[in-house]
């Protein structure tokens, strides 16, 4: 948990812009705050995981703070379920969502 790790997280969800230095209080913390630019075409990424050079593997979940229009369906950001194409598709099943 240093900004270091954190540059290399959000460059796996796109681009890096700021690593939070501010959430550095605690050495309990279970979460790094950062600020990455996305593709909004693109899904929304879940999780990650990554090999260490040394031990086991880490695996990242993602979560997201100021959305605004997203859909639960398909992740993208723009429009919500309602509007959602692959919601409409022959072969779409409840269970598809991963939000």
């Amino acid at each position: 948990m240093n900004e270091q790790i954190g540059m290399l997280v959000g460059s796996h969800l796109g681009g890096s812009i700021k690593y939070d230095d501010t959430n550095n209080y605690s050495p309990w913390r279970k979460y790094m705050r950062l600020r990455v630019a996305i593709n909004t075409q693109e899904p929304l990424k879940t999780e990650w995981t990554f090999d260490r050079e040394q031990g086991a593997a880490v695996k990242v979940i993602f979560k997201y703070e100021k959305l605004g229009n997203f859909c639960f369906v398909c992740g993208i950001l723009g429009h919500t379920e309602s509007y959602c194409s692959k919601k409409h598709e022959p072969d779409y099943a409840e269970t598809e969502k991963k939000w």
